[in-house]
């Protein structure tokens, strides 16, 4: 007789876990990634958010030639990204599909691995377009972008902090 585990079912639940977790990350770091003014338009205040997007590289006092070239890069880059959110949509839900279904576990392992090296395609596109537009920056404009990302890292941090549930020390109990 066979014994029953839930090893392999704990084990699927714990990447589909994963899996939508990574993908929440990695679609919205390649949304809203054109939002540098047209020459017909101004240039948003640094506070300003488009979509829900600040640009960062509107807090950097751009020349219009620095605008330009920069608009460019995105630009070009535009359909690319849209094409890898149409992937990365279609690719969780196959994934969703296997996950529901009575798929082997190789054919959910197979499917993880191909997201996980679509995602990785798409942080090598993303890392040459920030090359590309950081080539067109000055030092001193990329150590302010560097620092308004920090900042951007640090308040994230915080607020995610806050939203751990509070939790009583080890030796106390609640009253």
């Amino acid at each position: 007789m066979k014994n029953f585990s839930l090893r392999a079912p704990i084990q699927a639940l714990s990447l589909a876990a994963l899996l939508i977790s990574g993908i929440a990350i990695a679609v919205p770091t390649v949304i809203g990634q054109n939002n540098i003014p047209t020459p017909n338009q101004t240039a948003p205040q640094p506070s300003s958010k488009q979509g829900g997007y600040s640009d960062p590289l509107a807090q950097l006092n751009l020349t219009p030639d620095q605008t330009t070239q920069i608009k460019a890069i995105r630009d070009r880059n535009q359909p690319t990204r849209e094409a890898n959110m149409q992937r990365i949509k279609q690719l969780k839900q196959e994934m969703q599909t296997l996950l529901s279904s009575n798929a082997a576990n190789f054919q959910i392992t197979a499917k993880y691995d191909e997201i996980q090296a679509f995602k990785q395609q798409i942080s090598s596109a993303r890392l040459d377009q920030t090359l590309k537009i950081r080539a067109i920056l000055t030092p001193e404009q990329r150590q302010k972008l560097s620092q308004i990302s920090q900042n951007k890292r640090d308040k994230f941090r915080e607020q995610m902090g806050s939203r751990r549930p509070n939790s009583t020390a080890p030796n106390q109990s609640p009253n």
